[in-house]
Order: structure tokens, then sequence, then C-alpha cells
């Protein structure tokens, strides 16, 4: 059914908290052979989460920005996962 598409991701689920799962596909057209001009950007709720997901992202990707807390008090990173996609992800701790 997919003769010639070596590589190629059908389907595919992220479950990044019980509240939010992006699911995947790719499209078979030689027009598509790069990703878009579009940023994945994930808000996280909690440390744990933002270091899973930059973890995760960084085993077989390239880091753009490695995590940290930034001017604006957030944590924040930049990577671009193993496809080419770029991922922002944030995490705002609760001000006390």
């Amino acid at each position: 059914m997919f003769a010639g598409q070596k590589g190629k991701v059908v389907h595919a689920e992220l479950h990044i908290n019980p509240r939010c799962v992006l699911y995947f596909a790719d499209i078979f057209d030689e027009r598509r052979k790069r990703p878009g001009n579009m940023t994945l950007m994930l808000h996280m709720d909690s440390m744990e989460e933002i270091e899973g997901a930059y973890e995760s992202l960084c085993a077989r990707g390239k880091i753009g920005m490695p995590l940290q807390q930034t001017f604006w008090g957030e944590y924040h990173a930049i990577v671009t996962d193993n496809y080419g996609a770029p991922w922002a992800l944030n995490y705002a701790p609760k001000k006390s």
C-alpha cells in the first residue's frame, strides 16, 4: 500500500499530557520534502514536563536554544527534531 514511501510516517501520536495529544501524518507529495514555515510551540505545565519533552527531542534532534531560564522569567528551549521540524518549548512557573 505504501510502496516507494520508505522513511515516511503514516500516522504518529505525541502524548504531551492527558489533555494534549498531537497527531501527525505524512503527505506523500514530492512538493512537501521539507517541513513548512512553522514552529510547533508547546506550553508545559511543569518543569518535569518541559525537561522530558526537551530530552526526547534532543535525543535525535538539533538544539537551537538550550533549555534555560530566560530574561522574561520563563523556561524556554528550541529544538529541531530529526524530521527537520522546529519545536519551541515553554514553561512559565506560577508566581506566588
